[in-house]
């Protein structure tokens, strides 16, 4: 069991000054898992004081970028190899298959290389005069960090990174049911040799973190959420009109043409559409396809689904792991019957599984067809293992519908003709658009490949998104 009986505030483990205990146990079988310190309302403003302290006397933002640079490169050195070990306790706290997890840890990877070149060509755009202008840069100040349980190192480290390059304080605001794994960040941080004040990592949930998000002395804050107290906290931060950087969990779809090889596109779209047993904001959920091949991909999905393995999300062969609660299968098995009381046809699955070893709330993967755009299930954010199949009569109608939810993570275009896939590809509202995938040989291999798409997409926009211009006028 881990254990954590103090908070990280400023680089030191201090004695929390209230708040009590959060106990983390496993979704999949209720074993604890450990402890750690939930955050007062006195340790919030105990953290943000000492990131001000940091920031006024300038022992981070003081540095040059190339020392910054090196500590964080330590830190990222230290931190892969205590990755395997790492990805195993979150899939302990979130019930995610280890597999996909670990996707997400060489995504994190990747992203942080794109993190430190993205810094070090920031560098030309930093005094450069522009008549009797001198542009210069500054670091936004204080930010908090805010991730999601389904993806914790993944928003946590790619936050952090570029805020700190970019010479900022960070105070790291970790989700109850993840409470334990960025607990060991702080530690690798100060062993890289991160100054004292910089960075604190607390536990926060409900006014607490209101209390955080919404504090007069904050900065910036950045926020990944689809549920309604994410959505609160997303609004109390915006109330205060500074910046925010909020990544929310627009649906995501895959148009699938008429010329497309129905096997060969339900073979790559399998795992992407139910990554992380369907708990991630982007996978591709809604399957766009010509009404007139409809009966041919749901039965194609069908038999794919039925495939699939349920189980320990620690084996190496588990597809699908419980979802993170039975309140979030309830809501998920709520949607699936609003879409069949307005017209959804569930054509596989949909229904609670009971494992004779593990007292998770598991989900068998749901197919629903002859889904229509203007549905309520195809509107709202399911976190839970269900595909949408919406049938379109012409390609316009396609790209409308896909559209229609607003700028998503990923999106994808199958078809075996390469010129119409740029088209079509070209008119989505999306970070990364896949056309065919990456290749059928792993089962993976698609979704390890958007991943890495979006680590670069993510690196180009976030490396901004903790600095200040300033125009100097002589």
């Amino acid at each position: 069991m881990v254990v954590y009986n103090l908070n990280f505030i400023g680089g030191r483990r201090m004695e929390p000054l209230g708040g009590g205990l959060c106990e983390v146990r496993s979704p999949f079988n209720g074993e604890w898992v450990g402890v750690a310190p939930l955050a007062s309302l006195a340790d919030v403003d105990l953290a943000v004081r000492t990131a001000r302290h940091a920031i006024d006397t300038g022992v981070w933002s003081g540095h040059p970028l190339s020392q910054r640079m090196n500590v964080v490169e330590r830190f990222l050195s230290s931190y892969v190899e205590r990755l395997p070990s790492l990805l195993t306790l979150i899939t302990r706290e979130n019930a995610i298959p280890l597999r996909f997890n670990a996707l997400l840890g060489d995504r994190l990877a990747a992203q942080a290389a794109f993190y430190l070149e993205a810094a070090r060509s920031r560098t030309h755009g930093c005094g450069k005069a522009a008549g009797d202008m001198t542009i210069t840069c500054k670091p936004a100040g204080l930010v908090v960090a805010m991730p999601a349980w389904n993806a914790p190192h993944s928003m946590a480290v790619g936050w952090l990174i570029p805020a700190l390059l970019a010479g900022c304080a960070v105070i790291l605001a970790l989700n109850p049911i993840t409470a334990l794994d960025g607990q060991i960040i702080g530690e690798l941080m100060m062993e890289a040799g991160l100054p004292e004040g910089v960075l604190s990592i607390l536990v926060t949930v409900g006014e607490t973190a209101e209390h955080l998000a919404g504090h007069p002395d904050v900065d910036r804050v950045a926020l990944s959420t689809s549920d309604p107290d994410g959505r609160r906290l997303a609004s109390i931060a915006s109330s205060r009109s500074n910046p925010l950087t909020l990544e929310t969990g627009r649906r995501s779809a895959a148009i699938i043409l008429p010329d497309v090889d129905i096997a060969s596109a339900v073979e790559g779209l399998r795992d992407i559409s139910l990554f992380a047993s369907g708990q991630w904001h982007a996978r591709q959920d809604r399957f766009l396809v010509p009404r007139h091949r409809q009966s041919e991909l749901v039965a194609a999905l069908r038999q794919a689904t039925a495939l699939l393995q349920l189980g320990d999300p620690l084996a190496p062969d588990t597809d699908i792991g419980p979802l993170i609660s039975r309140q979030q299968r309830n809501a998920v098995m709520g949607a699936i019957e609003r879409g069949a009381t307005e017209g959804a046809e569930l054509v596989f699955g949909g229904v609670p599984i009971d494992m004779s070893d593990a007292t998770g709330a598991f989900l068998q993967p749901a197919v629903l067809s002859n889904t229509l755009h203007k549905m309520s299930i195809t509107r709202e954010t399911i976190l839970g293992p269900v595909i949408l199949v919406i049938p379109y009569d012409e390609i316009d109608q396609a790209i409308q519908i896909s559209n229609d939810g607003g700028y998503g993570a990923t999106a994808a275009v199958w078809t075996s003709e390469p010129e119409l896939a740029r088209v079509v590809a070209g008119r989505l509202r999306a970070q990364v658009v896949s056309i065919n995938g990456p290749g059928g040989a792993l089962r993976d291999a698609s979704s390890h490949q958007n991943l890495k798409c979006m680590g670069w997409m993510h690196s180009v926009r976030r490396t901004d998104e903790f600095i200040e211009w300033q125009a100097l006028s002589m």
